[in-house]
């Protein structure tokens, strides 16, 4: 057995031995299953459990399980024998009865005699745990097993301690009614005492009625965080970016339209009756705000126009004089 599974077997022992008032040698009622498991992994239960234990243990078994033994003939024959070898605890069935009904009117709802189980089915054991202060054990494979103290002995653990360091609810009440004089003289007041128990009583309605509601309410998805949640945006920025796009648009086809203009006037002599120009569109005050703020666009279509215009200028030039040359 390893190192760490002995210390927590001794923890759980000590803890019923000086909760419940366990004794040694320790008592433990098996099974036919458990009989029978043992046998096919050749455990021997004799010297196996207190070995789990760390003390000293006796094996009982109830004519209720002998019977059951006996009626699986020849398959549990090893078994029958194996559990002739034990020692009997008494059962108030004068006919036998199914073994797990059996061990469980033995144990009770306090297990009086304290017992331990050894048994390989899970419901018995799932029985067993919402008793307090019932060991179990069972066989995993070829390993023997002692289960951890349930829920049930920790809370009854947990209450005895709490009564042994507090004081009870009568006590709280006569310290709260009783009262000193100066001559010596103990004084019980009983009109106060029962105002301490009625509101008591009241707080401890209250703790269940906030128990059950809690355990009414529904474990759903919650909500997500509020701060990774991204926030909505406005309807009127909306508007007025797509209003800012429209304008900007709007200017920028009439700029190249201009530049377009200014470059066919410089590339060709305009004729003798030249077409009216093409009025520019006027932009819109939302257009002017735009305007306004792209100061650098303008900037830069500014320097281009002027570069074209140079270009055509140049070239103007040239053409000229290829023309003075041809006519030398």
């Amino acid at each position: 057995m390893k190192v760490k599974r002995a210390k927590a077997y001794k923890k759980a022992m000590n803890l019923y031995v000086q909760s419940f008032g366990f004794r040694k040698p320790y008592q433990v009622i098996v099974d036919s299953e458990f009989i029978q498991v043992a046998l096919d992994q050749k455990i021997d239960p004799v010297y196996q459990i207190p070995k789990v234990l760390l003390d000293s243990a006796k094996q009982m078994v109830t004519p209720c399980t002998i019977a059951k033994l006996r009626s699986l003939g020849d398959e549990g024959f090893g078994a029958f024998l194996a559990a002739k070898r034990l020692e009997k605890r008494r059962c108030p069935h004068q006919t036998a009865v199914d073994e797990h009904e059996c061990i469980a009117k033995i144990i009770s709802n306090d297990n009086k005699h304290r017992y331990l189980v050894g048994s390989q089915s899970k419901k018995l054991r799932a029985l067993f745990r919402q008793v307090p202060g019932v060991p179990l054990l069972y066989i995993n494979r070829s390993v023997l097993i002692l289960e951890p103290p349930s829920e049930a002995t920790t809370l009854k653990v947990q209450e005895n301690e709490h009564a042994k360091t507090h004081a009870t609810q009568e006590e709280m009440v006569r310290l709260k009614a009783t009262t000193v004089r100066a001559n010596g003289h103990v004084v019980v007041d009983r009109k106060l005492a029962e105002k301490v128990e009625k509101s008591h009583e009241k707080k401890l309605e209250k703790l269940q009625l906030k128990k059950q509601e809690l355990a009414k309410k529904r474990k759903g998805a919650k909500e997500p965080n509020p701060l990774s949640v991204k926030k909505k945006k406005k309807e009127t920025t909306t508007t007025t970016t797509t209003t800012t796009t429209k304008s900007t648009t709007e200017v920028d086809k009439a700029l190249s339209s201009t530049i377009s203009t200014l470059a066919e006037g410089s590339a060709a002599p305009a004729p003798a009756s030249a077409p009216a120009p093409t009025p520019t569109p006027t932009p819109t005050r939302a257009a002017e705000a735009v305007v306004l703020t792209s100061a650098e666009k303008k900037k830069q279509k500014k320097k281009e126009a002027k570069k074209l215009k140079r270009k055509m200028q140049q070239q103007q030039h040239q053409d000229a004089s290829s023309a003075g040359e041809d006519s030398d």
